[in-house]
């Protein structure tokens, strides 16, 4: 199923760049660091939180504390494969997987392989609990794990129940994506290389590798590569029930299609696929998704 949602999307991303430009072999490219993650309804558990993000490493043999933390967490698998238990339930998890652990859950993370693993998380942590938001009910291994990138954002919320998206994408140099408005806002964390926000109204912001960014809501503009080097960088978004992430605005020219490398392909999220894929889902058969390219639209639509 997901091969062939990725698959009618790449028709679209196809589309449109043969409206833009008659040269696309050259396109700068862009595609998922992994694939699109969605928890639907969550509650907040207070009007004042911090939103914590980070990427974490797991050598071979390595395994967390066993814990049961106060706030509500969130992991997606980049690359290698971790085994993870929540509560009673344990359950090996490649690339591209994903899996939340509630608050008061009992959460434990292990790479009992031969190859290193890394995880996107996303944790919303009370404000109460920030300084110490765990019990610790078994140590780290001898070989923790080992926080590659983190940040923690301060947050208030007037919204009882959310949907959390998890995304991550990498830009080639010169890679930009369509113009688009969020309709909601999303916190970010550059995973490597020089993130550039451009916004149509002439404001320019960038940010490198370990920084935490704030894209803005009502606000048109694009995120680019305008380095030599590739970047990526992962987007958190607390999201309105119902309410679409994003409005694109007629696409750029030279636009190159996303590319998912083969371990995104092989595996589905256990929690949902929106973002780019339910955006291919969303547009239904080629000829329709051609038709709304032609019109210069396209959403990324979080599950209802």
């Amino acid at each position: 199923m997901r091969k062939a949602i990725l698959g009618a999307l790449l028709l679209v991303f196809a589309a449109a760049i043969s409206v833009g430009s008659s040269k696309t072999e050259s396109a700068p490219a862009f595609g998922e660091v992994f694939p699109t993650a969605a928890f639907p309804g969550i509650q907040i558990p207070a009007s004042n939180f911090n939103l914590d993000l980070a990427v974490i490493e797991y050598a071979p043999g390595a395994f967390s504390a066993t814990d049961s933390h106060q706030g509500t967490r969130f992991y997606v698998v980049i690359e290698g494969e971790l085994s993870i238990s929540v509560g009673d339930k344990t359950a090996a998890y490649g690339a591209g997987k994903s899996v939340m652990s509630p608050a008061g859950a009992v959460t434990k993370l292990s790479n009992p392989g031969t190859k290193p693993a890394r995880v996107y998380y996303s944790a919303i942590v009370p404000v109460w609990a920030a300084s110490n938001p765990a019990s610790v009910l078994a140590p780290a291994g001898a070989t923790p794990p080992k926080t590659v990138l983190s940040a923690s954002v301060p947050v208030k919320e007037t919204r009882s129940v959310v949907n959390v998206v998890l995304m991550a994408f990498w830009f080639d140099p010169g890679a930009a994506l369509p113009n688009h408005i969020m309709n909601e806002y999303n916190r970010g964390l550059v995973l490597e290389g020089t993130a550039s926000f451009e916004y149509l109204d002439g404001g320019k912001e960038s940010y490198t590798a370990g920084q935490v960014f704030d894209m803005y809501q009502g606000r048109p503009g694009t995120q680019a590569n305008r380095s030599t080097a590739r970047h990526a960088a992962s987007h958190t978004w607390l999201a309105t029930p119902g309410k679409e992430l994003v409005t694109f605005l007629p696409a750029p020219t030279g636009l190159g299609a996303p590319s998912t490398g083969d371990a995104g392909l092989a595996a589905e999220s256990d929690a949902a696929l929106p973002g780019w894929a339910l955006a291919g889902a969303g547009l239904g058969a080629t000829a329709g998704a051609v038709l709304i390219v032609l019109r210069g639209r396209r959403r990324i639509m979080t599950r209802r």
